[in-house]
């Protein structure tokens, strides 16, 4: 009987040590499983974190943060990696605005250049007339002429080829007096190829004297272009602002293409064989809505361009 006792207790001792020996194991296995988790989520997973971030990185992406998480070990090293993103976001942008000043400064230099250029091509025309009895001012102007219209054209190019990567040009309008529109006309008065049929309403307008000057320049360049008649401006007031209205005596333009006139690059039929862009009207447009105002086209006789200026104070 003792035997037997002394048998079951061995037994009983075997199944506790068997026990204790699996909870140990189970017990080892889940704390080691633990240290593996805690390994990887303090250490491990900070860095795959990290690695991920360098890759958006290299793409050239650095609009997403990286979180610093409470308790983060490597939480100055995240700190420096974001800090790096931070700065090189910031260099981005400063490189964009500075290449996007320069494209600006460019197509606005290139169609400045364009406004003298035509005046110096119109004043050869009339030189041409009055001195036509003479052969050697004769051979000069044409000189001028031919220097003039490659100027033109390279001039040309370049705002063309800038213009495709830039979406506009800068326009700051300012209160001006209304009576400024009639100095910008002067010159085309003086030589005679245009006719301004009514006085200005004085009143204080909101004008980029540049831009205008440029659409002015630009609309009564395309008129002794296309048409090569008469040109006549007119002013009426409005409530809101000033109507002034450009006409020549031409053929116009095909009704089919009145609403694309305006548009980037389009050129009409009318402009077979005869230099330009397709940009003058579309910029036109741009410039006089961005000066709160608006420029309207349409045949009536002849192509008649009308250009809103906005009165201080309108809304």
């Amino acid at each position: 009987v003792i035997c037997a006792g002394n048998q079951e207790h061995l037994r009983n001792q075997w199944r506790r040590e068997q026990w204790f020996f699996v909870t140990l194991v189970i017990g080892l296995l889940l704390a080691g499983y633990l240290l593996l988790m805690m390994v990887y989520y303090f250490y491990i997973r900070p860095f795959k974190k990290l690695e991920g971030f360098a890759k958006m990185i290299a793409k050239g992406n650095y609009d997403i943060p990286l979180g610093i998480e409470k308790n983060d070990y490597f939480g100055a090293f995240t700190e420096s990696f974001d800090l790096m993103r931070s700065q090189l976001l910031e260099a981005k942008e400063h490189e964009t605005e500075a290449n996007k000043s320069k494209k600006e400064l460019v197509a606005s230099l290139s169609h400045d250049i364009k406004t003298p250029v035509a005046v110096i091509k119109a004043t050869c025309e009339v030189l041409h007339i009055k001195e036509a009895s003479n052969q050697d001012v004769q051979e000069k102007i044409s000189i001028i002429e031919a220097k003039a219209e490659t100027i033109d054209r390279l001039v040309g190019n370049m705002f063309h080829a800038t213009l495709e990567e830039l979406e506009y040009l800068k326009v700051e309008p300012q209160e001006v007096s209304s009576t400024v529109v009639l100095d910008m006309l002067n010159n085309y008065v003086a030589m005679k190829q245009v006719k301004v049929l009514t006085d200005i309403p004085a009143c204080l307008v909101k004008m980029d004297e540049l831009r205008l000057e440029q659409v002015l320049d630009n609309m009564i360049g395309n008129s002794q272009k296309y048409a090569d008649t008469n040109i006549e401006i007119s002013f009426q007031e409005q409530a809101g602002g000033i109507l002034l209205q450009i006409r020549d005596f031409g053929p116009g333009v095909n009704p089919e293409e009145l609403p694309m006139v305006t548009e980037k690059f389009y050129r009409g039929s009318n402009g077979a064989g005869v230099p330009g862009s397709g940009l003058g009207l579309y910029l036109a447009k741009y410039f006089m809505q961005s000066m709160d105002g608006d420029l309207m086209c349409y045949n009536d006789n002849g192509f008649v361009v009308e250009l809103f200026v906005s009165k201080v104070g309108a809304k």
